[in-house]
């Protein structure tokens, strides 16, 4: 099964963010009523109306991405990629199955805008781990 999570980045109310190009990121609502489990297939739908973008998923690297949002036969396709391109004025689609619970971030590789504007999307994954891609040796503590 595959879980459609649609991003698009668009011009919005300038007037509380710093004056350079400021957004609004929407995510639809089938996918933020959904919880993603281990095993789960996601397509991303990234879109950006005035200003490039480059999706990257911390935690992995998208299994597909399909150039330019087509999924015509003929069209180009990129696999294993960890950071993608989305040109200004269009949409990237790309699809990544999560293999290992905890917690992901989709962001804009631009990171001023992942930190700074938002264009951030945090996925929880559930489920079981597995050990043979990575076991924790120690216990994760507070950064000093």
């Amino acid at each position: 099964m595959t879980i459609d999570l649609t991003i698009a980045i668009n011009s919005g109310d300038r007037s509380s963010l710093p004056s350079t190009t400021s957004s609004i990121l929407r995510i639809s609502a089938e996918a933020s009523r959904r919880s993603v489990t281990v095993g789960e297939k996601v397509r991303f739908y990234y879109g950006q109306a005035n200003d490039e973008s480059w999706i990257h998923i911390i935690g992995g690297h998208f299994d597909k991405v399909y150039v330019t949002g087509s999924f015509h036969p003929d069209f180009d396709r990129e696999y294993g990629v960890e950071t993608t391109a989305v040109p200004a004025g269009s949409v990237t689609v790309a699809e990544y199955t999560f293999k290992y619970p905890g917690l992901y971030l989709l962001v804009n590789h631009k990171l001023i805008r992942a930190t700074e504007k938002g264009q951030a999307v945090q996925i929880m994954v559930e489920g079981e781990e597995n050990l043979d891609i990575m076991t924790v040796i120690e216990a994760p503590t507070a950064v000093r």
